[in-house]
C-alpha cells in the first residue's frame, strides 16, 4: 500500500463546492490518490470528474512542468471530446503557509468529508511539516482544490456549470 507523506504520490481528489447557509462550502467527495505513470493518474483523474453531475474543471500542480500537465489530463482518451477545464497551479509558498487558510476554512465548518477517505485523512492526521519536507500528495491535491474553490475564486470554475 501507499505510504503517506511520498514526493511521487499523484494527489487525486474530487471536491464539490456550492453556497451552502450563505458561504460558500467544499465537500472532499473522494480521494483516488497513489503511485503511477503519468499516463495512470491521468485516466484516475478522469474518471473521477466524470463521475461528478457538474465537473468544472481539474486542477493540476505544475510542479515547473509548464503546459506538460494540462496537456497530460487532456490527453486521456476518457474525455471523449468532453470540453473540461484545466486549472493549473503552481506552489508559490511552502505547504504549511499554503495549508493555513485551508485549516480556517475546515475550523469554520465550510469543509466537510463525504464517507471515508482514509488515505488522505492518514496524510492530514500524520504529516508533520516541521520534521518532514516529503510532499503528502493527497494532502497537497486537497489544499490546491480547496484554494481554487474557496480562497481564490476569482479563478475558480462554475460551481452550478452542468455538462
Amino acid at each position: 500500500p501507499n505510504k503517506p507523506g511520498r514526493s511521487d504520490d499523484a494527489g487525486i481528489v474530487k471536491i464539490g463546492a456550492a453556497v451552502a447557509g450563505g458561504k460558500l462550502r467544499a465537500w472532499i467527495l473522494d480521494d483516488a490518490s497513489g503511485r503511477g505513470k503519468p499516463s495512470e493518474w491521468r485516466d484516475t483523474a478522469a474518471r473521477l470528474a466524470l463521475t461528478a453531475p457538474a465537473a468544472g474543471a481539474v486542477v493540476v500542480e505544475s510542479s515547473g512542468l509548464g503546459e506538460h500537465a494540462e496537456l497530460t489530463i487532456k490527453g486521456s482518451p476518457l474525455w471523449d471530446d468532453y470540453p473540461i477545464a484545466v486549472y493549473e497551479v503552481q506552489a508559490r509558498l511552502g505547504k504549511k503557509d499554503r495549508a493555513r487558510p485551508v485549516w480556517q476554512l475546515y475550523l469554520d465548518g465550510r469543509v466537510t468529508h463525504v464517507g471515508q477517505l482514509p488515505y488522505l485523512e492518514r496524510q492530514m492526521t500524520t504529516w508533520e511539516p516541521d520534521n518532514d519536507p516529503i510532499s503528502p500528495g493527497a494532502l497537497d491535491a486537497m489544499v490546491h482544490g480547496i484554494t481554487h474553490l474557496l480562497i481564490d475564486v476569482r479563478g475558480a470554475p462554475n460551481v452550478g456549470r452542468g455538462r
